[in-house]
């Protein structure tokens, strides 16, 4: 699939009659090539490891967007609300799914990821140019529209049939919030993003090159992808015009992420739900200690830190520094986060809650 396909696929479905209207207006060349190569090679990547060796789909991916050279129009921009809806509805979806089932076409992980990949360029660089001071309510008013007339009907009776529940209004708002905080003019543009990953020799091709959309798409992206998951140069058979791309050794290898193919109920959980709510300077030691635990007992004995933070009112739920806490797993799953004051007087007076017993 290529980013021109979507333009046209996209040109048919919607009225663009406006002798005017472009479906991404002012994309430079660079940037279209760039549009069309970066995202492909990571969906590539992605897909060929989850179905051949059952790594994981990222939670995350780089956000893939471009600066107009001629701005937007609000036809632009709404198509850029509904999609950017769409997607965090999709990643919703995903979320609750993912901590119940593994397979990536059951939980709709691969069905995001490919979402995200190819629709990235007509939401985020429009997003950045406007005015969203009122984009929780615009997005909210969409998603009830669109949820009047049936659009998410499927996957709520997909939901219903796990038992999962149904995404809501608050998480389409904590969607838009995170986005807001985390993402709005916060990410690089195509270009820049390009350039970090051939400095870093993540991929071979820099921004600015010779070579048409074509090639890139239909020779260089399929070399660099069979490269990427482990074919050696003298394997490939490589056009005498791409050869330049592979000669040499680019300035960094990628390290290569071996992630184990089963994982726990619980690591499943950390993953999908609450990896955002572990303090980053602790996520990687955390993960790695679940993944060691498995099926054991975890004890934060054995995963020291300074102290504690929890969900909710902190006077609701006191905590001095020499508390400690213990969240007890049986068969993967958490079955009770139990509090061990050192002061029988603490004791007495913590109030019985559910704390999050992540170190700050």
């Amino acid at each position: 699939m290529s980013i021109q396909f979507l333009v046209d696929e996209m040109s048919r479905l919607i009225d663009t009659s406006a002798n005017d209207f472009s479906m991404l207006p002012g994309l430079s060349e660079d940037d279209r090539k760039s549009l069309s190569y970066l995202p492909k090679i990571i969906f590539s990547v992605i897909h060929h490891n989850y179905i051949n060796s059952g790594t994981p789909i990222p939670s995350g991916f780089p956000i893939f967007k471009y600066k107009s050279e001629k701005g937007y129009s609000e036809l632009n921009k709404s198509i850029a609300l509904d999609l950017f809806l769409f997607g965090g509805y999709l990643r919703s979806v995903r979320r609750k799914l993912e901590s119940k089932i593994d397979d990536a076409h059951d939980n709709r992980a691969l069905q995001y990821l490919q979402f995200r990949m190819f629709t990235d360029p007509f939401v985020f660089g429009v997003m950045d140019s406007m005015n969203t001071g009122d984009l929780k309510n615009i997005i909210i008013s969409r998603y009830g529209y669109y949820d009047s007339i049936g659009v998410f009907d499927y996957y709520k009776e997909y939901m219903k049939s796990l038992n999962v529940p149904v995404v809501d209004n608050s998480e389409i708002m904590m969607f838009v919030s995170e986005f807001v905080d985390n993402v709005l003019n916060k990410t690089p543009y195509i270009g820049e993003l390009h350039n970090q990953n051939y400095s870093k020799g993540v991929v071979r091709l820099p921004s600015k090159n010779e070579y048409n959309l074509e090639q890139i798409i239909n020779t260089v992206v399929p070399l660099e992808v069979s490269i990427m998951l482990g074919k050696k140069l003298e394997e490939l058979e490589i056009p005498d015009d791409i050869k330049p791309i592979f000669e040499g050794n680019p300035k960094k290898q990628p390290e290569k992420r071996t992630i184990k193919k089963s994982e726990t109920t619980l690591q499943r959980l950390i993953r999908g739900d609450l990896i955002n709510e572990i303090p980053e300077k602790y996520r990687d030691d955390f993960t790695k200690y679940i993944e060691v635990v498995g099926n054991n007992n975890f004890t934060f004995e054995l995963f020291p830190c300074k102290g504690f933070i929890q969900l909710g009112d902190e006077k609701d739920f006191p905590l001095s520094s020499k508390q400690k806490g213990m969240i007890q797993v049986q068969t993967g799953m958490i079955v009770e986060i139990r509090i061990k004051c050192l002061s029988p007087i603490e004791q007495q007076h913590s109030i019985p809650r559910k704390p999050s017993a992540f170190c700050p």
